[in-house]
């Protein structure tokens, strides 16, 4: 590479990176139009923004004879799986920061953070849980056929038919086997929807159902029908919940943390800046532009990313993965050393250095992400939000360490190829 172009490429690798750190930390208005920068699109967890909770108390639900489902023995094991159920649909929703866990006796809290523009309150909530609906088919005596309690609805969803709205039904094997029975045995006959009790629909049967599947047509529109679908899938909640308390919950670090965290984090990078320059000169140098680049992707990604929140254990991950991405440049650039010293030129020696490093660096991102996948499938809401940021950063630093540092490097050695500069030292002669 000429040192021409070298200087081009160098001083075009500036701007792009002058500019784009600018627009990702400062608003501004731009015309007719307010930008909001990603940094300020990455929501907050509970304990930076706040938020609210609600208590359920929990019960075993009964059938339609008003006798217990199960035995209360078995309650906790079913709260279990319904703190699982409401955890997924809060994460599903966005809400990757909320927490779902059993709280003293028989009850659950839900503490979910507040990221939208206005306040969230119980409500919202439920909306997102899914108020728990009761579906149950019964025969013209009353007896239930099918119940969404039981488990035997196993998915809602609302369609389309190009003519009307209505919300569509999948059963289990059981409920499959009963509904294929009881509509066989009911030909002729009517069969009652009911939502909680209250009939909603009582439709002529006029031949055996055995696909395991049904629909619910009526007046619906768009809106209703998803409504109802979320309900239906919210009464297979295998216990009944009852709010018994909500309330906001008040930032536990505030504003002024969050600033006084971003402040120290801008202080660590300027040691870790100070460090690199101290001990590899030049090829530090590098390393820190190549690090002011990663954090400037990472904002990026995070502000576009819908599932991050941004909590103290998002900002954990965040750190963690800069430590990464200076560890593979420590790496490369000690290989880089090695070479050298054994009398190898300069472009060879950076050549050698960073083929010799990427295996290491590969395996150790690679194990860090599988890390990363296994805490983000098996851990909570807070584990989640770890795993989420540890894996942008490694994914991002991977990308800093091999492509980034790499060509600017090259650009470097374009534009000075003083070994001193680099602090470079040889124990034999050097033949070029």
């Amino acid at each position: 590479m000429s040192k021409k172009k070298a200087i081009s490429l160098l001083v075009i690798i500036l701007a792009l990176v002058l500019v784009c750190g600018v627009f990702a930390v400062t608003p501004m208005q731009i015309g007719n139009l307010d930008y909001t920068p990603p940094l300020q699109n990455i929501p907050l967890g509970i304990e930076l923004s706040g938020g609210v909770y609600v208590v359920y108390d929990v019960s075993v639900p009964n059938d339609s004879e008003g006798n217990p489902m199960y035995d209360e023995s078995d309650l906790d094991t079913n709260i279990q799986a319904t703190i699982d159920i409401l955890q997924n649909r809060l994460f599903a929703a966005g809400y990757t920061e909320a927490t779902v866990v059993e709280s003293g006796t028989n009850s659950i809290r839900v503490e979910v953070a507040d990221v939208s523009t206005g306040n969230i309150d119980s409500s919202e909530i439920m909306d997102i849980l899914g108020k728990p609906a009761v579906l149950e088919f019964r025969k013209p005596d009353g007896t239930v056929v099918l119940s969404g309690q039981k488990g035997h609805i196993t998915d809602a969803f609302a369609y389309f038919d190009g003519v009307e709205y209505g919300v569509s039904l999948e059963f289990s094997t059981e409920g499959s086997k009963e509904f294929a029975e009881a509509t066989g045995a009911l030909i002729g006959q009517q069969m009652g929807i009911y939502l909680d009790g209250v009939q909603i629909s009582n439709p002529s049967v006029g031949a055996a159902i055995t696909e395991g599947k049904a629909q619910i047509s009526g007046s619906f529109t768009a809106e209703t029908a998803e409504a109802l679908a979320v309900q239906i899938q919210g009464g297979s909640l295998p216990v009944i919940l009852i709010e018994a308390e909500q309330s906001s919950v008040s930032a536990t670090l505030g504003e002024s943390a969050v600033t006084s965290s971003i402040f120290a984090g801008l202080i660590g990078l300027l040691i870790i800046f100070a460090f690199m320059i101290f001990v590899y000169k030049g090829l530090g140098l590098i390393a820190d532009l190549a690090l002011v680049i990663y954090t400037i992707i990472v904002i990026y990604v995070l502000g576009v990313l819908p599932v991050v929140q941004l909590s103290l254990a998002g900002i954990a991950g965040i750190v963690l993965s800069i430590g990464m991405a200076v560890d593979a440049n420590v790496i490369i650039f000690e290989r880089i050393k090695d070479e050298f010293s054994t009398g190898k030129a300069l472009s060879a020696s950076i050549n050698a250095g960073y083929k010799r490093a990427t295996s290491a660096i590969i395996d150790a991102n690679i194990t860090t992400i599988i890390a990363a996948a296994v805490l983000y499938f098996l851990g909570s809401a807070t584990i989640k939000a770890f795993a989420i940021t540890l894996f942008v950063g490694i994914v991002v630093s991977l990308f800093t360490s091999m492509i980034v540092t790499r060509s600017l490097t090259n650009i470097f050695v374009a534009l000075k190829g003083d070994n001193k500069f680099y602090g470079l030292k040889s124990e034999v002669s050097i033949n070029e």
